[in-house]
């Protein structure tokens, strides 16, 4: 059941996954936090996590988590922590890591309102550099690792 809106941003929210299956948030860099966008409603919509990505540009992230709503919706394609996964970023593959609950708070604040508690899965997509590296990987530089923070621990190849 989704929540009540209180405002015209939280009216849009519900508007959006009540016609596309999903909202998505924009995060402008903060701090030292680079820009993240997430998805609201895949959880209610398809009972499949939501998902959060972090460092590219506003406009690939809110095309991926699209094309990931899409995917989910038309080809109830299932997108899993430690898979490997095309079609996102010309050329590489990206891959998916579950976020632990106690990451949310600081992350996906519209999630917590969404669902009213933590009780929703949420994976990171996890792209690699123009080289091909993960940030986990020993080549992958400081600035890529800082630009694109995983917030578990690393899938596996």
């Amino acid at each position: 059941m989704l929540p009540t809106p209180k405002d015209q941003h939280e009216e849009k929210a519900i508007e959006d996954i009540k016609r596309y299956g999903l909202h998505i948030i924009n995060v402008l860099e903060e701090n030292e936090l680079p820009n993240f966008s997430y998805s609201a409603g895949l959880w209610h919509t398809y009972q499949r996590p939501e998902v959060i990505i972090f460092g590219l540009k506003r406009e690939l992230s809110i095309w991926i988590l699209n094309e990931i709503g899409r995917r989910i919706g038309e080809e109830k394609e299932d997108f899993s922590a430690g898979q490997y996964y095309e079609g996102f970023l010309e050329g590489f593959e990206c891959t998916f890591v579950e976020v632990p609950k106690h990451k949310y708070r600081d992350h996906v604040g519209w999630d917590l309102w969404l669902y009213g508690a933590s009780d929703f899965p949420l994976i990171q997509c996890v792209w690699p550099s123009t080289e091909g590296h993960f940030p986990w990987d020993t080549e992958a530089s400081d600035w890529f690792r800082g630009w694109q923070p995983v917030l578990s621990g690393p899938a596996t190849h």
